[in-house]
């Protein structure tokens, strides 16, 4: 009898104990949840299993900047004709002037049979008279020469040793890592990028180079294997490609939004103003540069809008001469997404194929640019000259 009214008592104790947990987890969820200082964030439809980040953008944490917007323009080899003057953006001015690229070959050494390296000559020939800084660009898009070259120290010194020699060969004010390394973001691979970091960094300086990154600007999102806050004291400056959120090879998307949701409109998983206050958990804001491509992509897409085949990229040059002002296509429809900021045309070809567009233009890079203020941030940079 005792034994049964202990069990009860201790029945009654645990039945308390359960359903005061259970109120508890109840409030705690709701808080969390729904709390207005912590907006839900929306599924990505493309079933990613990408891990979301939180939507708040504390940006009163940061002065506005107020002072000159500098302007740093990409030149890729391919685009040496022309103008290399930025778009007109109010209050800034050109910086940085920076070739793209050269490349390397597995034993480190630069690789002197592609174009990159043909026409470096051409592009400094061409800026003499620019009072802008000239940097060089070293593209690293090759995952089997990068994943040699990472895991071999002696390699990096090798490399690091002929790209200064060859920057400061051809009278180049600094160096420009564009590492895309589409790796897991293993301890390993962290330290291996890390160290050809430093090691490219340490030569370029004791050369007095600036030495600088281009990083993803998905990065946090998408769990790039990249330690900003171990690479961010190694490097001048860090260019934030804001482009290629939405793949080519992927659902259409704007480039890269500006904000993640507004006022009951589209909403996005990620966008510039997340990146940003990402960033700048792990670097200062004088060091990250923004880096907008003026590009689109054209998806061809089923009724319920999703890709047929990979996208084909379009220079904004392009999009607005063959849509602008008139589009010649059937049901062409084209607005201004309010949350991105950015462009996108629909409408069925001749073939009676359905098209999406999405792209960048420079109503929608003044919009970034003057958000990126209210971060302190102070420098931009433009994918690419003769795009626009």
């Amino acid at each position: 009898m005792v034994r049964t009214v202990q069990r009860k008592k201790t029945f009654r104790v645990k039945k308390s104990l359960l359903i005061f947990c259970l109120i508890a987890l109840f409030i705690a969820i709701k808080h969390f949840s729904f709390s207005p200082n912590k907006p839900v964030i929306q599924e990505q439809k493309q079933g990613s299993t990408e891990a979301q980040k939180s939507q708040s953008v504390p940006t009163e944490n940061y002065p506005e900047y107020t002072g000159q917007m500098q302007l740093h323009v990409f030149v890729p080899y391919w685009r040496l004709s022309g103008t290399f003057d930025p778009p007109s953006i109010p209050q800034s001015s050109l910086n940085t002037l920076m070739y793209f690229a050269v490349h390397t070959l597995e034993d480190g050494s630069i690789d002197q049979s592609d174009q990159g390296y043909a026409q470096i000559g051409t592009f400094m020939t061409r800026t003499q008279e620019s009072q802008a800084h000239k940097v060089l660009t070293l593209s690293m898009h090759d995952e089997s020469i990068s994943s040699k070259i990472l895991e071999d120290d002696t390699l990096h010194t090798i490399l690091a040793s002929n790209l200064s020699s060859l920057a400061i060969q051809h009278g180049f004010d600094g160096i420009v890592l564009d590492l895309e390394y589409a790796a897991l973001p293993t301890q390993e691979v962290i330290r291996d990028i890390s160290s050809l970091t430093q090691t490219l960094s340490n030569t370029a300086r004791s050369h007095d180079l600036s030495f600088s990154i281009a990083i993803y600007g998905d990065t946090y999102y998408r769990s790039r294997p990249y330690d900003i806050g171990t690479l961010a004291p190694l490097v001048d400056y860090i260019y934030i490609m804001a482009y290629d959120f939405h793949k080519s090879y992927g659902q259409p998307g704007p480039n890269f939004p500006l904000s993640s949701s507004g006022q009951g409109k589209a909403s996005y998983p990620y966008s510039l103003e997340n990146a940003l206050t990402d960033f700048l958990q792990d670097s200062q804001p004088e060091q990250l540069i923004p880096t907008y491509g003026l590009y689109g992509y054209d998806w061809s897409v089923d009724d319920q809008n999703r890709p047929a085949k990979q996208a084909a990229a379009q220079t904004l040059n392009q999009i607005e001469a063959k849509y602008l002002p008139t589009c010649p296509e059937t049901n062409c429809l084209i607005t201004r997404d309010p949350v991105s900021t950015e462009m996108s045309i629909t409408f069925t070809d001749s073939g009676n194929q359905k098209h999406t567009i999405w792209y960048e233009d420079l109503n929608s890079l003044k919009q970034k640019v003057q958000k990126s203020r209210s971060f302190s941030i102070r420098n931009s940079a433009i994918w690419a000259a003769g795009y626009f």
